[in-house]
């Protein structure tokens, strides 16, 4: 008998979703990164600049986090997961949410 939600997912499959939100999440921080070089430093822009280095370098450490979890997993092996790992690692989504929505704040 299992206890809650447990879905086994072949290492292969775990390995590719990883990478993959590993390489989003770089180029979520790259635009951060853009946007805050059109921004410039001057006064006004000063706290969405802030923002978006805050952003970019929370990015960076999932992109990192997602690609070490890649990187140490067995991939001629099965993996059972909880919904808690499922929702932390975003798999079983049918539809990402375009960056440039998110940027906008329209979702």
């Amino acid at each position: 008998m299992i206890n809650g939600l447990q879905v086994t997912v072949s290492g292969a499959e775990l390995t590719q979703h990883l990478s993959t939100v590993a390489m989003a999440l770089i180029e979520r921080a790259d635009l951060f990164r853009t946007r805050c070089s059109a921004l410039g430093t001057t006064g006004s822009v000063y706290e969405q600049v802030k923002e978006f280095t805050v952003m970019e370098a929370n990015c960076r450490k999932k992109a990192s986090y997602f690609s070490f979890l890649a990187s140490h997993l067995v991939k001629e092996e099965s993996y059972q997961l909880s919904e808690a790992e499922i929702l932390r690692i975003g798999m079983g989504y049918e539809k990402e949410v375009p960056i440039e929505d998110i940027m906008a704040g329209e979702k």
